[in-house]
């Protein structure tokens, strides 16, 4: 069984792209099977059709276990893009964030 043959209008995927990832949704699934991602087709194997011969795009089902996941990582990545713009920080809040 391909591993997004079970997926419906509305469905949460990740959306794999140049070793990037992104959460989004299922538009549609067309009449031939093909499921509708961003505006991008994508087989039941989660693989993009057509596509580029050097970036490889695919999807998969989003559980709630890997949003949860998901998330925590993207909190992660937002709070050390913020410490990266802090211009001066004091010597108790290095320790906190050592900590």
């Amino acid at each position: 069984m391909a591993r997004c043959e079970n997926l419906k209008e509305g469905d949460k995927v990740f959306v794999w792209y140049s070793g990037s990832c992104r959460l989004d949704f299922v538009e549609k699934i067309t009449p031939k099977g093909f499921i509708k991602v961003s505006g991008s087709l994508f087989t039941k194997d989660g693989l993009e059709r057509g596509g580029s011969g050097w970036y490889h795009t695919s999807i998969e089902p989003a559980t709630e276990e890997k949003i949860a996941e998901y998330n925590k990582e993207k909190f992660i990545r937002a709070t050390i893009k913020q410490m990266r713009e802090t211009p001066k920080i004091s010597y108790e809040q290095a320790l906190k964030i050592s900590e």
